[in-house]
């Protein structure tokens, strides 16, 4: 096992948009060593939304390398009253096919039913990380 790389006390990011964007200061570089191994991608943040009135809230998660989706998505359904939800989450994925060498990871994001998406704490740093480790063959 190997730490790739690894980022922590993430900074305060919102997201508004029902198409999938990347998410300000989740963006990892990394370098994998061996061609064969798979790559686990933790990430870790309190999440939520900022309600004006009640409504399904639909978000969805997912990481790209390179710039081209990997994994399955991870999603979040459920109604939401008025007001500021906020907790926290942990998301991982196992990857394999990813060759050898220097690789950009990104976390990126999408809602409906919110304004809103917030990524960190609005109120100061929290214990939120982006990691990758490589699992040697």
């Amino acid at each position: 096992m190997v730490l790739g790389g690894h980022i922590i006390n993430l900074p305060l990011a919102t997201h508004n948009s029902s198409s999938y964007g990347n998410l300000a200061s989740r963006t990892l570089v990394f370098t994998k060593k061996e061609g064969d191994s798979l790559l686990r991608i933790t990430y870790d943040d309190v999440m939520g939304t900022s309600m004006s009135g009640t409504a399904l809230v639909n978000a969805s998660w997912r990481v790209t390398i390179n710039g081209s989706p990997v994994g399955r998505a991870k999603h979040l359904m459920e109604t939401q009253a008025k007001g500021l939800h906020m907790e926290s989450r942990s998301f991982h994925w196992m990857i394999s096919g990813v060759s050898a060498g220097t690789h950009t990871l990104t976390v990126q994001a999408k809602v409906s039913g919110a304004p809103v998406l917030i990524h960190g704490n609005p109120n100061g740093q929290v214990d939120n990380l982006l990691e990758v480790i490589e699992l040697l063959p």
